[in-house]
C-alpha cells in the first residue's frame, strides 16, 4: 500500500514516496530523473486529477526507472 505521506531515505529501510509532478528529467543526455536537485531514489505515484484514485506506481533507483510500473484503470483494476 503506497502512503500519503513523504518518508526519509535517513531512516533504516524508509522509502521517499512522491507524486509524480515532483521528480523531473534532468538536462543531461542519460535522462536521470531528479527530486529537489538529487537523483531520485524511491516511488512515484500518479493520481487521477479529477477522482484523486491512483493510476501508477513507478520506482527509480539512483535517478533511473527501476523495476516494473503499475499502471490501474479508473475502475480500480490492475491494467
Amino acid at each position: 500500500m503506497i502512503r500519503s505521506v513523504r518518508r526519509s531515505r535517513e531512516g533504516a529501510g524508509s522509502v521517499k514516496v512522491v507524486d509524480e509532478d515532483e521528480i523531473v528529467p534532468s538536462d543531461d543526455e542519460f535522462a536521470d530523473y531528479l527530486y529537489e536537485g538529487q537523483l531520485f531514489t524511491g516511488i512515484s505515484r500518479e493520481k487521477d486529477p479529477r477522482t484523486g484514485t491512483l493510476i501508477a506506481v513507478a520506482g527509480y533507483s539512483d535517478g533511473k526507472l527501476h523495476g516494473a510500473v503499475r499502471n490501474w484503470y479508473a475502475n480500480g483494476q490492475m491494467a
